[in-house]
């Protein structure tokens, strides 16, 4: 009877532990991707700030700030590396200040410094124009259209800038803490704020609000759903996102434990599912597989249903081994015999 009193005063309780357990569980939820550390540079790069293909020479820029993100020092400098992080060309261009975004059209890479744009020949590794942008102070990211319309963000002035080959101009405004880029359709620019994700539209300058995010600094900004229309992103504090835009959803999918550790303007390789993050402070890009948990669990099951078929084909062989071996053992037996009636 007592046993029974006990269990009723206790009984409550033991649903509310069940009850709390299943809603943490459903609030942390599983993230829908994975990304799977696979190489990384050497720490020889100098605060790297940007990564960018080239899918000419199929390898990777990298901007190196090599001191304070507004220092006008002389330091930054471009190196080369290739798709497994091996540093191919570390000083490939120097003379720059604190090199950020980049872009490529007609032969040329296009790197935003501070208050101004610089523009490289890549055949020569030359510098052979600098761009000075009035009343810039903290240009970061670029993005250039097919008729060679270079887009770039001013992260403290809150506004996107357009150089169209003769002159600078303001295009947009109202950007707060401006910074990756991302031009779909050569229409569509989506900016990454401070406070949202936002699409200017480059026919007429107008600017919408995608999705509003809890990130303080829209960092990287690569596209890579266009199906699902999926961002992947980076925020200043170390933290990968995917924003699922057709489902208005963010799902964190990783974040930098080292506080030194940056996830600053990223790379991404659709074909081999490769993302490239420059690590800032740290000194190194670190190159990752982006898989979607369902692809991950498919792999592991392929895997362990291997591992089973090899152990099911030893366990098969053991077993014809030792039916051979019984049969051994009879042939023997029937050979005494035979030697005793002998």
């Amino acid at each position: 009877m007592k046993r029974l009193i006990w269990l009723l005063l206790f009984l409550p309780f033991i649903f509310i532990g069940c009850e709390n357990e299943e809603k943490e569980e459903h609030e942390h939820g599983k993230a829908d991707h994975t990304l799977t550390l696979v190489a990384q540079t050497s720490n020889e790069l100098k605060t790297p700030e940007s990564v960018f293909y080239c899918a000419k020479g199929d390898y990777l820029f990298v901007s190196n700030i090599n001191g304070k993100p507004l220092d006008k020092d002389g330091n930054g400098f471009i190196s080369k590396i290739d798709k497994n992080g091996k540093i191919l060309n570390l000083k490939w261009v120097e003379g720059l200040d604190a090199p950020k975004g980049m872009g490529v059209y007609n032969g040329k890479l296009y790197v935003s410094d501070i208050d101004r744009l610089v523009i490289i020949d890549i055949d020569s590794a030359k510098i052979i124009d600098t761009i000075p942008v009035e009343g810039a102070k903290f240009l970061n990211d670029i993005a250039i259209d097919k008729d060679g319309n270079v887009y770039i963000t001013d992260s403290n002035n809150n506004l996107l800038y357009k150089y169209d080959g003769d002159s600078v101009t303001i295009f947009t405004t109202g950007l707060k803490g401006a910074n990756g880029l991302y031009l779909y359709n050569d229409s569509l620019l989506y900016t990454g704020c401070a406070d949202r994700l936002a699409v200017v539209n480059l026919n007429n300058a107008k600017v919408n609000t995608v999705m509003k995010v809890d990130s303080k600094m829209i960092d990287g900004l690569k596209l890579v759903c266009p199906k699902e229309m999926e961002f992947l992103t980076t925020d200043w504090y170390g933290k990968i996102y995917m924003l699922e835009i057709r489902e208005n959803e963010i799902e964190q999918i990783m974040e930098f434990p080292d506080s030194n550790k940056n996830a600053a303007d990223i790379e991404y390789l659709a074909d081999q599912h490769l993302v490239f993050i420059p690590t800032f402070f740290n000194n190194t890009v670190e190159i990752y597989k982006l898989s979607s948990n369902e692809e991950h669990e498919k792999d592991e099951m392929h895997e362990e249903h291997e591992h089973h078929g090899m152990m099911g084909d030893k366990d098969e062989e053991h077993e014809h081994s030792g039916m051979m071996g019984d049969k051994d053992e009879e042939h023997e037996h029937s050979g005494m015999m035979g030697d005793k009636e002998h």
